[in-house]
C-alpha cells in the first residue's frame, strides 16, 4: 500500500510497526513528498548515519543530490538521558540547535529517546511527545514518530495511552496491510 503522503503533512503521526523493513517503507514515503518540493527532512536515528542513507538510496531516494543540497540532514542522536541538565533539557538544547541551523518547514521522522529499554527513557520519551504535542500549532512542518509495537505492548496502559493520544494520527503498519487511524483519540 502506498500513502498518501499528502494527508500527513502539518501533523505529528505515530507509526506504529512489526517490522524494520514496513517502517523504513512508510517514513521514507513520508520524506520523499517534501524531498520532492525541496523542503527540509531530517531522519533521526540511533544508527550510524550511513546505514540510514543507504537504504534510503536502496528504497530510491537521490540522497547524494539532497544531501547535495544541504535538503536531507540524517542525524545521530546522542543519548540525551546523560545530558548533565537532565533529559528534558538536553532534549529540548538539541533539538533547538538542530532545527536553528535549517530553513523551516521541518519534516522530521524519528524520537528523542529511541532506545525505550534504558532507565528513564520512558518517562523522558513521555514528557517529549506530550510537550512537542502540545506546542505543535507552533511547529512548521510535520513529525513521524515510529514505534515498535512489540515494545510499545510492554509498557504500562496509561503511557501507552500517553503516547497513541499525544499525536493527530496513527499509522499501524502489520503483515495484513497498513491501517490509518486518523483521530488518535479513537483509540481506547
Amino acid at each position: 500500500m502506498s500513502l498518501n503522503v499528502a494527508k500527513f503533512m502539518d501533523r505529528h503521526v505515530i507509526l506504529l510497526y512489526d517490522n524494520e523493513e514496513s517502517a523504513h517503507r512508510i517514513q521514507f514515503e513520508f520524506l520523499s513528498m517534501p524531498l520532492s518540493l525541496n523542503k527540509n527532512v531530517i531522519y533521526l536515528t540511533d544508527s550510524e548515519p550511513g546505514t540510514v542513507i543507504e537504504k534510503m538510496n536502496d528504497f530510491g531516494i537521490d540522497t547524494d543530490y539532497y544531501l547535495s543540497r544541504n535538503l536531507l540532514h540524517v542525524i545521530q542522536i546522542p543519548d540525551l538521558l546523560q545530558g548533565p541538565e537532565g533529559a528534558r533539557t538536553t532534549n529540548e538544547k538539541f533539538m533547538s540547535g538542530l532545527l536553528t541551523s535549517i530553513k523551516p518547514p521541518y519534516y522530521v521522522v524519528g524520537r528523542s529517546f529511541p532506545d525505550l529499554t534504558k532507565d528513564g527513557a520512558v518517562e523522558a520519551e513521555l514528557e517529549a511527545e506530550v510537550i512537542f504535542h502540545s506546542n505543535f500549532a507552533r511547529f512548521n512542518g510535520a513529525c513521524l514518530c515510529s514505534y515498535k509495537k512489540d515494545l510499545l505492548t510492554q509498557l504500562p496502559d496509561d503511557a501507552k495511552q500517553q503516547i497513541l493520544h499525544n499525536h493527530h494520527m496513527i499509522i499501524d503498519a502489520s503483515v495484513s496491510g497498513d491501517r490509518i487511524i486518523e483521530d488518535s483519540d479513537t483509540i481506547r
